[in-house]
């Protein structure tokens, strides 16, 4: 199990929300929580790499398991690779962090 300061280097506060650091790997089965992996959350994404439909799936899955519209999140870094950096607005990372742990 991820200690409190391992989750502060997947998550973090910024302005107006909280910077998530992400790991994806496209073209699961489903997609889902796989759990962190190093400085970042590694998700499962049931989406192919291509056109940007890896990225949709990610944000439709998160805008859903942290309660936040879709447009709330945006992609800051990593838009054609697997390492991703997260921006979600009005969230802490506390809230943040018990969403996702609880998933």
């Amino acid at each position: 199990m991820p200690t409190h300061n391992d989750w502060q280097k997947i998550i973090s506060a910024c302005e107006n929300g909280v910077r998530l650091q992400v790991k994806i790997s496209p073209g699961a089965s489903r997609t889902k929580i796989l759990g962190p992996h190093g400085e970042c959350l590694k998700i499962a994404v049931g989406a192919p790499p291509e056109k940007g439909k890896a990225n949709q799936a990610l944000i439709q899955f998160l805008s859903k398991l942290l309660a936040v519209p879709k447009q709330n999140i945006t992609i800051e870094s990593g838009m054609t690779s697997p390492r991703k950096t997260l921006v979600i607005q009005n969230l802490t990372p506390e809230q943040c962090r018990s969403l996702l742990i609880g998933s």
